[in-house]
């Protein structure tokens, strides 16, 4: 008798804790938005401008001939 209510407990456990709720997911982005300039103006911008000092580094990689900061 004692083998029987526990076969029943173990089984009334195991499916009382199958459930068909799976959650729900939700995700947050940020949309990018556009950002329109004078052509000219971004033609007349330099593109090398003379050498700073590095103030706040952060990280350094290396790699073939380009080291970038």
């Amino acid at each position: 008798m004692k083998t029987k209510f526990l076969s029943f407990l173990t089984i009334a456990v195991v499916l009382a804790s199958c459930t068909k709720d799976k959650g729900t997911v939700s995700f947050t982005y940020n949309k990018a938005v556009a950002v329109y300039g004078d052509l000219d103006a971004v033609r007349s911008t330099p593109l090398n401008a003379e050498p700073r000092e590095v103030e706040d580094p952060g990280k350094i990689f290396i790699g073939d001939d380009v080291l970038l900061i």
